[in-house]
């Protein structure tokens, strides 16, 4: 059975040949036992030419770790990710105090709906339930408020 700690860490560790690695990466896991390389920690972030050097010359591969990697520019942390993938940009289309007073609005909106709900509810009798329907429509702020500033 795969351990779910496992799992989460291959989601994140991208294999990069030595050749392609950069100041910034940060390296988790070599393509042979550490104890073979002059590395003192298991894992490391490159911060000087020197590690960068070092890496290119032992290993033909290693895995870098694209969370831990803070360095590198948006689309190529994204092309490290799903290479190939367009990378999508997205503007903001309203400012954040628009957006706080809509969201304000719109949560006493479903507030009030929500202790509508809960008070029909706690009426209605057990064999029925109330018509939960006529509530969703009306909370469609929010969809639309991510596509407007995600």
């Amino acid at each position: 059975m795969t351990n779910k700690k496992d799992s989460y860490k291959k989601l994140h560790l991208v294999k990069v040949p030595a050749a392609q690695l950069e100041l910034g990466m940060h390296v988790a896991k070599l393509d042979r036992p550490w104890l073979e390389t002059p590395f003192l920690f298991q894992g490391f972030p490159i911060h000087k030419q020197e590690d960068l050097d070092t890496l290119r010359n032992i290993c033909e591969y290693v895995y870098v770790d694209v969370l831990k990697t803070h360095d590198l520019s948006h689309d190529l942390r994204t092309n490290m990710i799903a290479p190939g993938t367009p990378t999508t940009r997205y503007e903001n289309t309203t400012s954040v105090e628009d957006e706080i007073r809509s969201a304000s609005v719109a949560y006493q909106k479903n507030l009030e709906e929500i202790k509508d709900c809960f008070s029909r509810s706690a009426v209605a009798p057990t064999t029925s339930r109330p018509n939960w329907s006529s509530s969703t429509s009306r909370s469609v702020w929010i969809p639309s408020s991510a596509i407007r500033r995600p």
